[in-house]
C-alpha cells in the first residue's frame, strides 16, 4: 500500500487557486530537488501536517520551475516555509526549522486569528518565545 502524504503539492499554475484564494491559511514548503535540508523538511512537515488539519492547509512546492512565485513572493532560496493568510504572506522561515518552531508558528496563527481553534482542548499548544530572529519575516 503507497504511502499518502499528507502535503499535495502545488504547481506555480495551481498557485493562485489553492493558496492565494483558499479559505484556509496556507503553509507553502519550497523545497529544492534532491537537497538534505528539503527532504528533511519535508519529513517534519508530514509528521506534523496532520494537527493542522482543518485549521489550515499545507502543500509542497518545488523550487525548480517556480522561481517567478519565488521572486514575487521574495522567497529566498529552498527550504523555506510560507505562511499565506488571505493572500498575503505572513510569517516566512528559511532554511532548517524544527518541530517546536512549526507548532509556535501554529500558535501564533490561532492568536492572530489566521487560523482555527483546534477541535478540543486537549489540541491547545501555547505560543513560547520569540521566533528565531534573522530568519522569520513578519
Amino acid at each position: 500500500m503507497k504511502h499518502r502524504s499528507p502535503i499535495a503539492e502545488i504547481t506555480a499554475e495551481s498557485f493562485a487557486l489553492q493558496v492565494l484564494h483558499s479559505d484556509l491559511p496556507v503553509l507553502v514548503a519550497v523545497s529544492g530537488e534532491g537537497g538534505a535540508a528539503s527532504q528533511a523538511l519535508l519529513r517534519l512537515l508530514e509528521e506534523w501536517a496532520p494537527q493542522a488539519r482543518g485549521r489550515l492547509r499545507v502543500f509542497q512546492l518545488s523550487a525548480e520551475g517556480s522561481s517567478g512565485l519565488a521572486e514575487r513572493f521574495g522567497i529566498p532560496s529552498a527550504p523555506s516555509l510560507v505562511l499565506f493568510s488571505q493572500g498575503v504572506v505572513c510569517y516566512q522561515f528559511t532554511g532548517e526549522v524544527s518541530r517546536g518552531e512549526l507548532d509556535e508558528m501554529l500558535a501564533r496563527a490561532r492568536l492572530l486569528g489566521l487560523a482555527r481553534e483546534p477541535e478540543s482542548p486537549g489540541d491547545r499548544r501555547p505560543a513560547v518565545g520569540p521566533l528565531r530572529s534573522g530568519n522569520v519575516t513578519s
